[in-house]
């Protein structure tokens, strides 16, 4: 508990939960714009004795999209960004 990264040097997230299977952050305020009080939740819950299951859970206060087109466009976004990096994952652990 207590680190803090920076992902893509744009990004800073802070450790905010821990298990022997998952971990979660969150990104802090930052002055001068809206707190969408982000919290990503990552779990790798095992199958079987080769495979597990990657589980992402992400909360957030989308209260500043305009309106449902806005916040469909926002969660395409987010899903896109975080199934890439998903599917890069996969790839490390299996090669």
């Amino acid at each position: 508990m207590g680190s803090v990264r920076v992902v893509a040097n744009r990004v800073t997230e802070v450790l905010v939960a821990k298990t022997e299977l998952s971990y979660g952050y969150t990104q802090p305020a930052v002055e001068g714009t809206f707190n969408n009080l982000y919290h990503g939740f990552l779990e790798a819950r095992p199958i079987d004795a080769k495979s597990s299951k990657v589980i992402y859970t992400l909360v957030l206060d989308m209260s500043d999209q305009a309106d449902q087109a806005a916040k469909d466009a926002f969660i395409a976004g987010r899903r896109k960004s975080i199934e890439g990096a998903l599917a890069n994952l996969k790839k490390v652990v299996e090669d």
